[in-house]
């Protein structure tokens, strides 16, 4: 299984499908949540978001029937990976919260490092660093000395590097370089090498700069990975034009220009030839500067970006003022500042919505929270009221049993003898209002009868009545009380439950019932 998950997507998709038939072929069950869980995530990596959740739904489904609370967590945690995806942002931090809730209640500090690593997400995705860098730091915390900790490190590096810790970052990125797991996974390798170049170019270290470009592309070429060669051929020409060796950096930057236009990359081929109207500046070509701005100002317009569109408005009026025009050059100066006005409006109201997010979460979270304690309090109170109705039972049991013994001592010819018998005979052997017994139950579980009946309609009546009472860990004697029947009676009806249920042997059928 391990090598599955690191297997490439449709690889890794072909040999889940593979595993999954056979063992449902063989009906041997155990590894199909890890088989459905790998085949999820190679469908993410595939962008075939539907299939996914299908996957992750049949993992944790196992999961719950053979009673594995880690395995279901983690596949819960595949959901909201899913859910971020697809950018839906409050449905993947419900998914990634309730992984954790399974996490802490399985001992799983692996699969909480997971899903508090897609928690900082959520919030850095909402721009809430704060409390992104929070979750990230407990990712972190749970994922420290495993193969995975580059993971939250990495995501902790770009949140302090965001907050304008350069030399934090820089040593955090320096980490994750030094980590054995990170130089087996060449992505996050590359990634941090180019975060650290790009330390080093906002600080004016050109040199240093340029030689963890290098190192970026020198990692990205044998992974096929062309986006990071093409970025990485970009970068170390910029690093060339301010280290003013221009004919280095216009060889670098049309080779990025030449591999982002045949990979599709619009926008990246626009800002190559931004860079190069840079160069062709700084030589003093203006002409030839225009050219090149002329010829990227639809590219960089197509994708939006308006940062990119403010790099373009600063390169049109630095070419029109070496050319002495001062009119145009005013004209992209004001466009400048307009664009640039627009774009802090849009960055207020982001924050804003960001805020009204992070308030509708804390709400959920206290309805949450008030919902769980007064669950816990019904709990209490149906737990009291549970031993309430096993010591009547147990009464009117022992009163049953002393009122025979004194009919045995009457003579049998007295109609008195004759009478007591009678009413003990009549006499109930419990007296449980079973209605606000259920009515109790389901405000301590509210939807523990519904999802029993929903996956299991063939269980009867009184074998789900049974297992509401398993599901408040009492004993099969203590339940055949209730019921004023043999304890091999309910054992019988414990039997039928498990057979039902489609339990193992090993499987704990109160364990069972407690997970659902």
């Amino acid at each position: 299984m391990k090598a599955l998950r690191y297997s490439d997507p449709p690889r890794a998709f072909e040999l889940s499908a593979h595993v999954i038939r056979e063992s449902n072929k063989s009906g041997y069950e155990q590894c199909l949540p890890d088989a459905h869980h790998i085949r999820g995530s190679a469908l993410v990596r595939m962008s075939k978001f539907e299939e996914a959740t299908e996957a992750f739904e049949h993992a944790i489904a196992i999961s719950r029937s053979l009673g594995s609370r880690v395995r279901e967590g983690r596949a819960t945690n595949g959901l909201g990976i899913v859910a971020k995806f697809q950018e839906d942002f409050h449905l993947a931090e419900k998914y990634f919260q309730s992984a954790i809730a399974i996490a802490e209640d399985a001992k799983d500090s692996l699969g909480k490092g997971y899903a508090l690593h897609g928690l900082a997400d959520i919030f850095d995705s909402w721009g809430l660093y704060e409390q992104a860098t929070e979750y990230a730091q407990a990712s972190y915390e749970a994922l420290r000395g495993t193969p995975e900790e580059y993971l939250p490190l990495y995501e902790l590096a770009c949140l302090i590097l965001r907050s304008g810790d350069d030399e934090s970052a820089l040593a955090l990125y320096q980490r994750i370089l030094d980590s054995p797991s990170a130089q087996d996974n060449k992505s996050f390798y590359a990634a941090s090498c180019s975060q650290i170049g790009n330390i080093y170019f906002q600080n004016k270290d050109y040199v240093r700069a340029r030689e963890y470009f290098q190192m970026q592309e020198q990692i990205a070429r044998p992974m096929g990975s062309l986006v990071e060669v093409a970025y990485s051929l970009l970068s170390i020409g910029e690093c060339d034009i301010k280290l003013g060796e221009f004919d280095a950096a216009e060889e670098k930057l049309h080779a990025a220009f030449r591999l982002n236009s045949e990979i599709g990359k619009a926008g990246h081929a626009g800002f190559a030839l931004l860079s190069l109207a840079t160069l062709e500046i700084a030589r003093g070509n203006a002409h030839k500067a225009l050219e090149y701005l002329s010829d990227c100002e639809a590219r960089i317009r197509a994708t939006g970006d308006r940062e990119d569109d403010l790099d373009l408005q600063e390169g049109f009026s630095a070419a029109y003022e070496l050319l002495g025009d001062w009119r145009k050059m005013a004209h992209h100066q004001k466009e400048w500042r307009r664009i640039n006005e627009e774009m802090n409006s849009v960055r207020f109201k982001s924050k804003i919505s960001a805020v009204q997010m992070l308030l509708g979460t804390e709400r959920e979270r206290e309805q949450t929270e008030l919902q769980k304690l007064r669950a816990e309090r019904f709990e209490v109170e149906l737990a009291n009221s549970t031993l309430h109705l096993l010591a009547q039972t147990e009464l009117l049991s022992d009163l049953r049993a002393d009122l025979l013994q004194i009919a045995r001592k009457i003579p049998p010819t007295e109609p008195a003898a004759r009478e007591l018998q009678e009413r003990v005979k009549n006499l109930p052997c419990q007296s449980i209002d079973w209605e606000k017994f259920d009515a109790q139950f389901a405000a301590a579980h509210p939807e523990f009868v519904k999802k029993l009946i929903e996956r299991f309609p063939e269980l009867t009546p009184m074998e789900t009545r049974v297992c509401t009472l398993l599901r408040l860990n009492l004993k099969s004697h203590e339940i055949a009380k209730m019921f004023c029947l043999e304890e091999r009676s309910i054992e019988t009806h414990r039997f039928n439950i498990r057979k039902k249920l489609k339990l193992e042997t090993k499987q704990s059928l109160s364990n069972f019932l407690n997970a659902l």
